[in-house]
């Protein structure tokens, strides 16, 4: 994730679509990558067993993610509560998180860990939905 990307994102950028600040979206997204590294494993699987192979083909397509998705581990219709303190710590700790998932996955490449859309994921289906969910909230913000 380049930082000079990061850098473009400002306090008061705007959202193209959703109720997400620029804090928000980095906070969610170190989360994701909590989620994939296994730190965080502490919910249920949303999806009914029966339509996640259905669901995980989605990772393999280049169709965006849905625009205004409610992520299920995020309250609906609010924002969440802010962890940091301030912009520029979220953006370290993201940048923290995907240092440690991309270790997790180095060190564990035959590892699933649980995400509550997909299942468990494989390395491989990870890699696929950091893609597209980096593409979702990067393009969310014009920072591509």
């Amino acid at each position: 994730m380049p930082r000079d990307i990061l850098a473009k994102l400002k306090e008061d950028t705007p959202a193209a679509w959703g109720m997400m600040t620029p804090q928000h979206m980095l906070e969610h997204l170190e989360m994701s990558y909590r989620i994939a590294a296994g730190q965080i494993q502490d919910f249920e699987i949303v999806t009914p067993l029966e339509y996640i192979e259905k669901v995980r083909e989605t990772l393999w397509n280049y169709q965006p993610m849905p625009k205004n998705y409610g992520f299920p581990l995020l309250p609906k219709d609010k924002l969440a509560d802010l962890k940091h303190e301030n912009l520029d710590t979220a953006k370290k700790q993201l940048l923290e998180a995907r240092k440690a998932y991309l270790q997790f996955f180095r060190e564990n490449p035959n590892a699933t860990t649980k995400n509550a859309v997909f299942g468990e994921p494989s390395k491989f289906e990870w890699e696929l939905l950091e893609r597209k969910h980096i593409n979702h909230h990067f393009e969310q913000f014009g920072l591509w």
